[in-house]
Order: structure tokens, then sequence, then C-alpha cells
């Protein structure tokens, strides 16, 4: 089945999309913060090297959050969209994981945060390959 239409009604076979390749692309991570006492927000910073073009592109990560020092379990990641940070310049996009401390079973303040992200084109619903990024995350 294919879940790319942004509307019901709109239910149809897709045709062949031509390939466009994708920019490169690299995320930084810029902190973390907890807000509302339970939801994590995420910020990063997307380098991409068509600027004049970024609207095009969503960013999905999927997210793990380990024990201080752990590794990445890749069959525990979850998808998260990345959501352009309004307050900042557009460049900036955050992340929201509600209530965290249930989402990784962590209880403690420090953790590790593992991140594999890649691009989605909007227009053809084709994806890039993912990259990867860990941090250590200290929420207080």
């Amino acid at each position: 089945a294919y879940h790319g239409f942004h509307t019901l009604g709109n239910e149809h076979i897709p045709g062949p999309m031509e390939y466009r390749p994708f920019p490169v692309f690299m995320a930084g991570f810029m902190g973390a913060e907890a807000v509302n006492t339970s939801d994590l927000r995420i910020n990063l910073k997307l380098a991409i090297s068509m600027a004049d073009n970024s609207a095009r592109y969503a960013l999905l990560c999927k997210v793990q959050l380990t024990e201080s020092g752990k590794g990445c379990n890749p069959g525990k990641m979850r998808n998260f969209l990345a959501a352009e940070d309004t307050t900042q310049s557009s460049n900036l996009l955050t992340l929201t994981i509600p209530d965290y401390a249930t989402f990784s079973g962590i209880s403690s303040t420090a953790c590790t945060l593992h991140l594999r992200y890649l691009l989605i084109d909007r227009h053809t619903g084709y994806r890039s390959r993912h990259q990867s990024l860990s941090a250590e995350v200290s929420l207080t």
C-alpha cells in the first residue's frame, strides 16, 4: 500500500516518478532539553547543499535513547519527523519525544542519543540513504 498521500480522497495507483539525486546533507546535534517535565526536545542543525530548494525535503529521524555510553540497537529505534524551529533560522530543526522516560526506559538525567537520519523528497516520496549520529545528553 502507498502511504504518501496527504489527504484522503486522493487514492490512486502512483505512476513512476523520475529519480532526482539528493543534495549533500548533514545534521549536527545542537542540544536537548526537557519540556513539560516529561517530553524531550532535541535541537538539530541541518546543513543542506541546495538551500534554495530545501523546502522540498523533510528530515526523518530514527531515534533511540540508551544509558550513557551504551551502544545502539537498530531494532529499537523509533521514527520521528523533524519540524522547523520557527523561533530560529530555517536550518534549525527540532524533534519532540513525548514521555521520553517511558520511551527510553531510562530514569537518569544522562543518556546517549542515537540517530539515523535521512531526507524524504516531499514530491516523489523517495528517501535518501541514512546517516548516523550519536551524542551524550545531560538533562538538568
